[in-house]
């Protein structure tokens, strides 16, 4: 039985001839150790961990690079369904604590006087004025600082901020690619593949892509757009050039 977490490798490859050995519904027969090389380079890591799991005295492989000496990712389980139900209750009630701030907030402007209520007394009266002493100017008004979202806005306006998550074909997250603007690296995807960046407006003006690069696959260009608000999907293909080891893991 694998565990959860399964980690192959091969110590010492193989150099037998892959096309000289005998073809057999899973893989290749070898001549010179009498046994059946398991091909796995077109299985992703969850039919490998099915397969060593249905077949556990499995020894000899044929494996790519990137599917060795890294921790194997299975399926992931499915979520039970009172998750669905707690994340739709964590919904309504965020709405409602979002909405509650704005409605005391109005309520307060009108008891201040931001309403059209009268200041000062009863209805007919009209507000009473400062005192103004002889001899000194009145005090200039408060400075109004109903310009501040909009300053925001505007400093926000002069960025773009770029989401997205690189996968292989299979749509197995790929960790440590390059994320690139023009020659300038950016960042590196994490362990789940996801990344983000901050562009700001000029360098849109001189480069409207970014370049996805990672070792033994092949890269690709991301056109951006700037009205995009939600993750990119990005799939790379591995090279046709990969190198490819056959022997006894572990």
């Amino acid at each position: 039985m694998f565990r959860r977490s399964t980690t192959l490798s091969v110590p010492q490859p193989c150099f037998e001839s892959w096309a000289s050995m005998t073809p057999r519904p899973q893989g290749r027969h070898c001549a010179s150790c009498q046994e059946v090389v398991v091909d796995f380079t077109e299985k992703t890591d969850a039919e490998i961990l099915a397969f060593l799991k249905q077949y556990p005295k499995v020894s000899c492989g044929r494996f790519t690079e990137d599917q060795l000496d890294r921790p194997l990712q299975g399926n992931q389980p499915p979520r039970p369904r009172w998750t669905n139900w707690l994340a739709a209750l964590l919904t309504v009630w965020g709405a409602g604590q979002l909405a509650a701030p704005t409605v005391r907030g109005q309520n307060m402007e009108n008891r201040a006087g931001g309403g059209p209520q009268p200041l000062g007394g009863g209805a007919g009266q009209l507000p009473r004025s400062a005192p103004v002493v002889a001899g000194t100017a009145p005090a200039p008004p408060a400075e109004r600082t109903d310009n501040l979202p909009e300053e925001a806005d505007a400093s926000a306006a002069d960025s773009l901020q770029v989401s997205g998550v690189v996968c292989n074909r299979w749509g197995i997250p790929l960790r440590n690619a390059v994320i690139r603007l023009g020659n300038q690296e950016l960042t590196r995807t994490d362990i789940t593949g996801y990344f983000q960046v901050t562009l700001p407006a000029d360098s849109l003006q001189q480069a409207q892509e970014l370049r996805i690069n990672r070792f033994h696959y092949r890269g690709q260009v991301l056109a951006i757009n700037p009205d995009r608000h939600r993750p990119y999907a990005l799939f790379l293909k591995r090279r046709p050039n990969f190198r490819k080891l056959a022997g006894k893991f572990r």
